[in-house]
């Protein structure tokens, strides 16, 4: 069973992989301006975001910005950046190392960025990241963007142990920027908010995280931002559009309506819905 949500979240502050495609002409083009803000996960691998064509010729020739990785990292940390590196040089044709750095390192402070881990999230950003690290059970991964909407956003990887970031890490180098099936017949990352904007045109709804789970095809979770009213029977028609057959679960943040609601794929029955409890720390529940 499937399952959407709309919840306020106060706490909220703001190896090549087999889908992966060699740079091709055209694959260069950098978006425009009103692109850039979803750029970190629909362009995560694409020319338009960290990889960039320098000399406008249509393939992205140079990686700009770092993957940090914290300034003592795990194994599990440093074999998610090693993915996220790979996955990167496999769609440019040049880079200038090192790709990967500590969070220590000077080298850090050039974006835009792919934090491993809390660790290894500056200062200026750890309560974002301490917002998004919420009920992340073992086995659970979590990618988020920070600092959404502007045009120099990062990702940052974190998960609720080990298992559940190397799944996070894995899963999105691996599919981006596909949901899951990858190539001819997938559904991509940006066609989540898009299917949320269509049915309710008004709530200019974003995609500000991707949750997986170790072992567990799909993505578990989408979490968006919504600035405009959205209603559960919008949400509903989202669902049921047919261009997330990949997510699991639908959670957006903020917008008009605050009633989860369940979705279920095998009856297609109307949804049932019951009003989130509100704890002390305002995450409904």
């Amino acid at each position: 069973m499937r399952r959407f949500a709309i919840l306020f979240l106060f706490a909220f502050a703001s190896a090549a992989p087999g889908g992966a495609q060699r740079p091709r002409r055209g694959a260069g083009t950098a978006p425009g301006p009103e692109a850039r803000a979803t750029d970190a996960f629909s362009r995560a691998f694409a020319a338009g975001w960290m990889l960039e064509d320098t000399n406008h010729n249509g393939l992205a020739d140079a990686i700009r910005g770092h993957i940090v990785v914290p300034a003592q990292p795990s194994a599990a940390e440093n074999a998610a950046a090693a993915n996220l590196a790979a996955r990167l040089a496999y769609g440019a044709t040049g880079m200038t190392p090192p790709l990967v750095v500590a969070a220590d390192s000077a080298l850090a402070a050039a974006g835009p960025h792919i934090y491993i881990g809390a660790g290894a999230v500056p200062t200026a950003q750890a309560g974002a990241v301490k917002a998004w690290t919420f009920r992340l059970a073992a086995g659970e991964g979590r990618v988020v963007l920070l600092a959404p909407g502007s045009g120099d956003s990062d990702l940052a990887v974190v998960g609720g142990n080990d298992a559940g970031l190397t799944a996070a890490a894995n899963d999105f180098s691996a599919r981006a920027p596909y949901q899951w099936k990858v190539g001819h017949g997938g559904d991509a990352v940006g066609a989540i908010a898009a299917a949320v904007n269509a049915a309710a045109p008004g709530a200019r709804a974003q995609l500000v995280g991707l949750d997986y789970r170790a072992g567990v095809p799909g993505i578990a979770k989408a979490y968006l931002t919504a600035h405009g009213a959205i209603s559960k029977a919008q949400l509903a028609r989202a669902f049921a559009g047919g261009h997330l057959a990949a997510v699991h679960e639908l959670f957006v943040l903020g917008g008009a309506a605050m009633a989860p609601v369940t979705w279920s794929l095998v009856a297609r029955r109307p949804p049932s819905v019951s009003l989130p409890r509100p704890s002390s720390s305002g995450v409904a529940r």
